[in-house]
């Protein structure tokens, strides 16, 4: 992972930071400082709610605050560990918060911050596209 301050990013996989620095250099010789903006307003997008589990993350909080068990057993497929660092990562960036009650054990609970509610409309949006599209992307999986 790379560490880019100067871009407000914090982190980068390899590809992401190649697919940065092809967008960058395609984007200064064009010398067209708005288009620049634009793309990396989205790659700045997608590193904070990219990956496999942190949209379905934030799907699952949308309705109630959830514990960790109950994240993990309405996530089919996720590691504990998976689910620990998704969490992690997304209480970083401020879109979860998570609270600790002083029982024994120890309560967590995990609920979405008024900035994670903000992605509400984008996997509404995604949800329908995917609903109106099921048929096409299933198909485009069988080929590949």
């Amino acid at each position: 992972m790379f560490i880019l301050k100067n871009v407000g990013i914090q982190y980068f996989s390899i590809c992401q930071y190649c697919l940065f620095l092809q967008s960058k250099k395609l984007l200064m010789k064009e010398n067209n400082e708005n288009k620049y903006t634009e793309i990396q307003s989205v790659l700045d997008a997608i590193e904070v709610i990219g990956g496999k589990w942190k949209f379905p993350i934030i799907y699952s909080l949308c309705d109630h605050t959830k514990r960790f068990k109950e994240l993990e057993n309405e996530l089919k497929g996720i590691s504990p560990k998976a689910l620990s660092n998704a969490l992690k990562d997304l209480e970083m960036n401020g879109l979860i918060h998570r609270e600790v009650f002083p029982t024994v054990p120890v309560t967590v609970e995990y609920s979405l911050t008024p900035y994670g509610k903000d992605l509400k409309p984008v996997l509404s949006a995604l949800q329908e596209w995917g609903k109106k599209h099921r048929e096409k992307i299933v198909e485009s999986c069988k080929e590949e």
